[in-house]
């Protein structure tokens, strides 16, 4: 999948991934959602599986 990027093209894709899914628990955490943990997960994952599209059902 990142066999044609270099490392720091790589390292920052990553960190980006990384940023956006602790921001979103620990926003989580913070608000007290109504979303079970097990929820989010998903979300997070199909989210980093799929990109935007996963969100996007035309």
């Amino acid at each position: 999948m990142f066999a044609d990027l270099d490392e720091i093209d790589k390292d920052m894709i990553i960190d980006y991934t990384i940023a956006g899914i602790i921001a979103v628990y620990q926003t989580w955490f913070r608000n007290n959602q109504n979303v079970s943990i097990d929820e989010i997960s998903v979300k997070l994952s199909e989210l980093s599986a799929n990109g935007f599209n996963y969100f996007i059902k035309g």
